[in-house]
C-alpha cells in the first residue's frame, strides 16, 4: 500500500500526528492557558472533516436580488438548493449517530464506554470528532464515526450532491469544551483539502495504527466481544483506492450488511455519479470529468456486490 501522508511536510520531517503505542497513555500533555484559569489536557482523538463540493462556485453565481434584470425568484431557488444540502448533511450525520446510540443503549455496553460524537458546523463544512483512549474501551466511538461518514457519503450522492473529507486519529484537545484543536485536526483538514481531490473520504495512517494498538490484549483487561466486533467492523469500513490512499469504503461488504436500504441508495448514487461524469465530459471539463471517472470506477468495481443494475431495474431506474 502506498502511504498516505497525514501532514503537510510529508516529503520529510516528523509526521504531523506523532506515532503512538500502547504505553503512550502514560504520557499526558498538559496545556495551560495563560489567558484563563483553566487547564486543557491533550489526548487521543478521531477527527473527520467533511465538506460539500461545489458550493462556493454556486454561491458566487447567485445574483444580487437588486441588480438590474435579476430575478429574485431564481436567486432564491439557487440559494435554497445550497442551504438544503447543508441541512441534509448535518441531519444525515446526526440521525446516524442517534440511531447508533439507540442501538448501544439496547446492548450490554457499559454506559461509560459509549461514544460521545461531537459535531462542529461552519458553513458547508462539518467536523465530527470523538475522544478516544489508548485501550479498546473507546473503539466503539471509532465505529460510530466511520459509520456516519460512510452512510453520509453514499446518501449524499443519492440525493444529488457530493462531499469529500479527511479522517485521522492523533493528538488533540478540546478548547473550551466546544471544538477540537491540534495535530489531528490539522491532519484531517490536510487530507480533505490536499489529498482527497474528488468525492471520497481519505483516511490517515493514524486510524489503522490506532486499531493495531487497541487490538492487542493488555494485562488484566480481556477485550469484550463488543470491542472485538467493533474493531473488525472498523477495518471493514476501510479500503485502499486506486492511488493507494486509504478511504472510507462506503460500498464495501460491511456497509452492505449494515446499511438499511443500502442497495436502493447505492443505485441512486451510481446514477448521479454516472450523470455527472457524462455531463462534465460533454461540457469539456476535463478536470471534473477525470475526477468523476475515478469515482465511477469505484462504483463499477462494486456493482456486482451491490447488484446496482438489478436494483435500478426494479425501481424503474
Amino acid at each position: 500500500m502506498v502511504a498516505v501522508p497525514n501532514c503537510p511536510n510529508a516529503g520529510g520531517g516528523p509526521p504531523l500526528c506523532p506515532p503512538f503505542d500502547a504505553t503512550d497513555g502514560d504520557r499526558v500533555m498538559e496545556v495551560t492557558r495563560t489567558t484563563a484559569d483553566t487547564t486543557e489536557t491533550a489526548g487521543l482523538y478521531l477527527v473527520a472533516l467533511i465538506d460539500i463540493l461545489g458550493q462556493g462556485e454556486r454561491l458566487s453565481q447567485v445574483p444580487w436580488p437588486l441588480s438590474p434584470g435579476a430575478d429574485p425568484r431564481e436567486a432564491a431557488k439557487a440559494y435554497k438548493s445550497c442551504i438544503d444540502e447543508i441541512h441534509d448533511l448535518r441531519s444525515s450525520i446526526s440521525k446516524y449517530y442517534e440511531n447508533f446510540s439507540a442501538s448501544l443503549r439496547e446492548s450490554k455496553l457499559d454506559p461509560a464506554s459509549r461514544p460521545r460524537l461531537i459535531l462542529q458546523m461552519f458553513a458547508d463544512t462539518v467536523i465530527a470528532y470523538v475522544q478516544l483512549t489508548y485501550d479498546n474501551s473507546s473503539v466503539v466511538g471509532t465505529l460510530a464515526a466511520l459509520g456516519a461518514c460512510a452512510f453520509t457519503a453514499l446518501a449524499s450522492l443519492a440525493k444529488g450532491y457530493a462531499i469529500r473529507g479527511g479522517l485521522d486519529v492523533g493528538v488533540g484537545n478540546e478548547t473550551d469544551g466546544r471544538e477540537v484543536y491540534g495535530p489531528v485536526a490539522a491532519s484531517a483538514h490536510y487530507l480533505e483539502s490536499k489529498v482527497s481531490a474528488f468525492p471520497r473520504i481519505v483516511v490517515g495512517e493514524g486510524l489503522r495504527r490506532y486499531l493495531d494498538v487497541v487490538e492487542q490484549p493488555t494485562p488484566g483487561h480481556a477485550p469484550s466481544s463488543i470491542s472485538v466486533n467493533s474493531i473488525a467492523l472498523c477495518r471493514g469500513f476501510l479500503t485502499d483506492d486506486v492511488d493507494g490512499a486509504a478511504i472510507v469504503d462506503y460500498l464495501g461488504q460491511t456497509c452492505l450488511e449494515t446499511m438499511a436500504k443500502g442497495r436502493e441508495t447505492a443505485c441512486g448514487a451510481y446514477e448521479y455519479v454516472l450523470g455527472q461524469y457524462l455531463r462534465f465530459r460533454k461540457e469539456g471539463n476535463r478536470r471534473l470529468a477525470l475526477r468523476y471517472s475515478l469515482l465511477l470506477r469505484y462504483f463499477e468495481s462494486r456493482s456486482a456486490l451491490w447488484k446496482m443494475t438489478e436494483n435500478a431495474e426494479s425501481t424503474g431506474g
